[in-house]
């Protein structure tokens, strides 16, 4: 094999190695900051790693405050977020380590519960999770959840495709449209990491 085709050939393959890696890169797996919320337990408080959108809409860190004893199913404390009879609500955002790549498929996972007591606010709510542009864009809905009325942790499992490239995730307490007299708690731990999935 003469010199000339030895360099073609190594040129190809660098070029071939390089399209592999750059294709790895685009699939890469997201690693959330601080998923399962740890810090020390206390009321109105973003955790390590979180955003906020407002002064009134801060979750809390769990157990201890607002009589919720739930022991964490991942770590030493968990997020509670609540829907208010005013019709407000609170939730929690964070900035992606990478973004997510639009027309890739992806999955996750999360822990929910419910509290029984969580001063009056005990009704059964839904978990939504958005994607964004900027901290408090809802540009996409990723995943919405059924009422979740149990005291103990259950696994909640859901895929997705991103219409755009994505850089924030938002995650927030519902319940309807109008939310009415409709006050209401739901806690999450244990956030699993993003990664890619077979579906294109």
């Amino acid at each position: 094999m003469n010199t000339g085709i030895r360099r073609t050939l190594a040129i190809l393959l660098a070029i071939g190695w390089t399209t592999v890696l750059s294709g790895q890169t685009e699939i890469e797996i997201i690693k959330l900051v601080n998923p399962s919320f740890e810090q020390a337990p206390a009321e109105a408080t973003v955790p390590q790693g979180w955003l906020r959108c407002s002064e009134v809409s801060t979750p809390d860190i769990l157990p201890g405050p607002w009589g919720v004893d739930l022991e964490a199913h991942d770590g030493d404390t968990y997020v509670g977020i609540i829907t208010r009879a005013n019709g407000t609500y609170e939730h929690l955002v964070q900035l992606l380590t990478n973004p997510l790549r639009a027309n890739q498929c992806y999955k996750t996972h999360l822990y929910l519960a419910h509290s029984y007591t969580y001063y009056g606010y005990t009704k059964p709510i839904k978990l939504r999770i958005w994607l964004g542009h900027y901290p408090c864009n809802r540009a996409q809905l990723i995943y919405e959840s059924p009422f979740v009325d149990h005291k103990e942790w259950k696994r909640y499992e859901f895929e997705f495709v991103p219409k755009e490239n994505y850089q924030y995730l938002y995650i927030e307490a519902w319940y309807k449209a109008l939310f009415r007299d409709h006050k209401g708690n739901i806690l999450i731990d244990g956030m699993g990491d993003i990664v890619p999935c077979s579906r294109a």
